[in-house]
């Protein structure tokens, strides 16, 4: 049996994924199959959180086959969730502390939007970068980032990438990169990946 955290953290994934694929409109039309290939998951593991969305009316079969679409009830509990981030919905916890997928022993900082984190990159800490900014470039496909702020993640994704191909990179220029990319993310609700990209930097 999955924890319920992990079954409420892909609730809010699913919704999360829909409305901004949407742009929060309750009449567009999304082949759940493709976000649940984006999220990496299983037909079972999508199944799960299709079924239980539908069954509380936060989202509904718009066309034939699989495509769903956001309702005015899901519109509301999202906005209502990342408005307020450090405060429970009726379906999700507080935003701040949703457990994302792999976030093993994390030290998320909540509800601190602009507060320092310490963080150490080691070698074995690489291969984790590039997976967050595989997530980061896939994300911004989809994301309505705000301003220029997809210019501004592009430009920082590419400088940590630089950092990356170094044999010896500044930690301090991939963390600070990390963190703008954080906050623009937040700000064009990128919450989950934000979080991922906070637990990253906590350790």
């Amino acid at each position: 049996m999955e924890p319920i955290d992990r079954k409420k953290a892909d609730r809010f994934a699913f919704l999360e994924a829909i409305y901004n694929r949407t742009d929060g409109a309750s009449d567009e039309a999304i082949d759940e199959r493709e976000i649940g290939s984006e999220l990496g998951w299983t037909d079972d593991r999508l199944e799960a959180v299709v079924q239980y969305l539908t069954a509380e009316r936060l989202i509904e079969c718009v066309a034939f086959g699989h495509n769903m679409g956001i309702t005015h009830e899901g519109i509301c509990e999202y906005e209502r969730a990342v408005s307020e981030p450090g405060t429970a919905t009726t379906y999700f916890p507080p935003v701040n502390i949703i457990n994302v997928e792999r976030m093993e022993h994390s030290q998320i900082q909540q509800g601190s939007r602009d507060s320092v984190q310490t963080f150490t990159m080691g070698a074995s800490d690489a291969p984790a970068v590039q997976a967050l900014l595989s997530e980061i470039r896939t994300a911004l496909s989809h994301l309505d980032l705000p301003g220029d702020g997809r210019q501004s993640v592009e430009s920082d994704v590419n400088t940590i990438a630089a950092q990356l191909s170094n044999p010896t990179p500044k930690r301090s220029i991939v963390a600070d990169c990390l963190q703008s990319i954080r906050h623009v993310l937040e700000a064009g609700g990128g919450h989950l990946l934000a979080l991922k990209i906070a637990e990253f930097l906590s350790r």
